[in-house]
């Protein structure tokens, strides 16, 4: 010990201020600032979304998601960082809750919307698909009564049996007065196909465990008539589970494509496999390579041209079919046209400028195509990747020498003017593009007179088909999809609500909305009599709606009755 005084202060005083220990168990200042500024962030990130989408174009509204991310990771190591290095907690507790945070990704799986991410979480291990086991059959579809079978008012395929969205020639009644009677509800496998009806049955595809399932639901009480199973799965992180195609019923026969390229045909009244095909084998790819290049699974619903059932092609190694015709009635090869890569829209029959075509919009192009030969007539650009920017959207027939093409990732909508000659060569020419309407990213735009209706980046909004020019920009219903039924157009959104706006150029009040789905539903609406069906990953719904005028029910109400 020091005889100095002044050496025996200083040594006093630095023990006095020098800290025991610094760790606590609440984080500090520090940690605090950190989500201040991140909370601050995230909160203009949110605030100026629509005004992010509409500068970037290109990534839309997922692009808020995106930086929204790194501000969550940068609260979250702030608080592991002090947690670990800067916490009084015993080295036991630390690691446990260091592994659990860790293991969250593996345990929990958050659902993925057209924006990236939503906020509904679940258990990984609860797949919605494992939940279900095959489904019972209640009723066998030959023996029933005649009224099963009897004249209908079909909606045949996606998007209708001409693929437009469109039926004209019903007018809905109000929803505040006559509001969707709910008539049924239940589970349903998973996948993104959505209904097609005809003869009081409705059919869409959907995966449970390792099957990969076409199924028949009578339309009025929702019970299975029959189903038919391939052993296949499609599975992918973003896209999701299952089949992504809807069924095509033409005549007595039903054509479904699934997610992995195996094409069917099947008897409409009892589900008897007819033909099969695996399309991914027919264009020399495999399975692998179609995974890759395909990422979010085969999604064209098969189209019907007389006697051939026609459905994207793909390949490999830059041998590309965009298109593949079968005889419907035996299913042996008819012909491949075009050398394009697919992406996820479905081949449509169009007359344009006095020719029939099959139009299909491939990864980076849309071309037309000879219907007897498959024959490539034109072709132009539509830029896409399909394991990135891809194209998802139907092409819409405008008038008889016009269609509208439309697409999401900035790209934005086009009018392109087909002309054919005596020689048979087709031109085409771009009225306008814009990359600021339209675009579409998992649902298909809606032609109606000389506008057209769209889902722009999730919000519902209405152009003038002469110029591309915007008339009008509603709510946000996210990445639904849409119907037009006479002046209204019925709304899916993606979160599963429904919604009937006058299909007008002037801004219009939505009805209030009607619950139907939970859980993200990019599925298509069908529309069969009366009876409006929808679907997503999870559930399937039958609603009954009332329409307007005593002169629209013999082709609205119950076709069968």
């Amino acid at each position: 010990m020091s005889d100095n005084p002044a050496e025996s202060s200083s040594e006093t005083n630095l023990a006095t201020t020098s800290p025991v220990n610094s760790k606590t168990y609440l984080p500090g200042r520090r940690f605090y600032g950190v989500l201040l500024v991140v909370t601050i962030l995230g909160f203009l990130v949110q605030w100026k979304a629509e005004w992010i989408a509409e500068f970037f174009p290109f990534a839309g509204r997922a692009l808020s998601n995106i930086l929204i991310l790194p501000l969550i990771l940068i609260a979250l190591i702030s608080w592991m960082r002090w947690f670990l290095f800067g916490s009084v907690y015993r080295w036991p507790a630390k690691v446990l809750v260091f592994l659990g945070i860790v293991s969250l990704p593996f345990l929990l799986k958050v659902e993925h919307s057209g924006d990236l991410f939503s906020l509904n979480v679940r258990l990984r291990m609860l797949a919605p698909d494992q939940l279900l086991a095959l489904p019972e059959v209640q009723g066998d579809a030959g023996n029933r009564t005649e009224n099963l079978f009897a004249k209908s008012t079909p909606f045949g395929g996606m998007l209708g049996s001409d693929r437009s969205g469109t039926l004209p020639d019903v007018e809905l009644s109000s929803w505040s007065e006559f509001p969707p009677e709910l008539l049924w509800t239940k589970e349903v496998g998973a996948g993104w196909s959505g209904f097609s009806a005809a003869r009081g049955l409705a059919f869409t595809q959907e995966q449970r465990g390792d099957q990969e399932l076409v199924t028949a639901y009578d339309i009025r009480s929702g019970n299975v008539i029959w189903f038919h199973t391939e052993t296949a799965r499609h599975v992918e992180e973003l896209g999701g589970i299952g089949p992504r195609a809807t069924p095509t019923i033409d005549g007595d026969q039903v054509f479904a494509q699934g997610a992995t390229g195996i094409l069917v045909c099947l008897e409409l009244e009892t589900g008897k496999l007819l033909w099969r095909r695996n399309v991914v084998e027919d264009v020399d790819s495999t399975r692998a390579d179609d995974a890759v290049s395909i990422l979010w699974g085969r999604s064209g619903s098969p189209w019907v041209e007389e006697n051939l059932v026609i459905v994207p092609g793909g390949g490999r190694n830059q041998n590309f079919v965009s298109l593949i015709a079968y005889d419907r009635t035996t299913g042996e090869i008819v012909w491949k046209g075009g050398d394009q890569q697919i992406s996820y829209s479905s081949p449509v029959g169009m007359t344009l400028d006095g020719q029939r075509q099959i139009v299909i919009v491939n990864e980076s192009t849309v071309s037309g195509h000879d219907p007897q030969s498959g024959k490539q007539q034109w072709t132009h650009s539509r830029p896409g990747t399909s394991n990135t920017a891809s194209n998802t959207s139907q092409p819409q027939q405008v008038d008889e020498d016009h269609l509208l093409v439309s697409k999401g990732y900035g790209l934005g909508a086009e009018l392109l003017e087909i002309r054919n000659s005596e020689e048979g060569v087709s031109s085409v020419k771009s009225e306008w593009a814009s990359p600021r309407v339209l675009r579409t990213k998992l649902t298909s735009a809606i032609v109606r007179n000389d506008v057209a209706f769209g889902l722009n980046d999730g919000i519902l909004e209405c152009i003038d088909l002469k110029d591309g020019s915007r008339l009008w920009k509603g709510k946000r219903y996210r990445h639904g999809q849409l119907l037009n039924v006479g002046k209204n157009l019925i709304l899916l959104s993606e979160s599963g609500d429904l919604f009937l706006i006058p299909a007008s150029k002037e801004k219009s009040v939505s009805s209030q909305a009607v619950a139907a789905l939970s859980g993200t539903t990019w599925n298509n609406l069908c529309l069969w009599g009366n009876y409006l069906l929808v679907r997503n990953a999870r559930q399937a719904a039958c609603f009954r709606l009332k329409f307007d005028s005593p002169n629209n029910q013999d082709a609205a109400e119950d076709p069968s009755e």
